[in-house]
């Protein structure tokens, strides 16, 4: 997996509704989605980020073990 900045939250057209925009995150470069909250998307772009560095620090940490 890359570094938190080769990513980026954008807006989810699927997932939004009016009045409810969600955030998914996805791959700079290649444009795939990484982490959509569970087929949910987020509330916020700042929440995704969150979310998916959490994810990412964990991914890390297995993959030393």
């Amino acid at each position: 997996m890359g570094q938190e900045s080769d990513f980026i939250a954008i807006i989810s057209e699927r997932l939004s509704k009016p009045g409810d925009t969600r955030y998914i995150i996805i791959d700079r470069q290649t444009r795939e989605v990484k982490d959509d909250g569970m087929g949910h998307g987020y509330k916020s772009a700042q929440s995704a980020h969150k979310s998916f560095a959490y994810k990412l620090k964990f991914a890390r940490k297995r993959k030393t073990k």
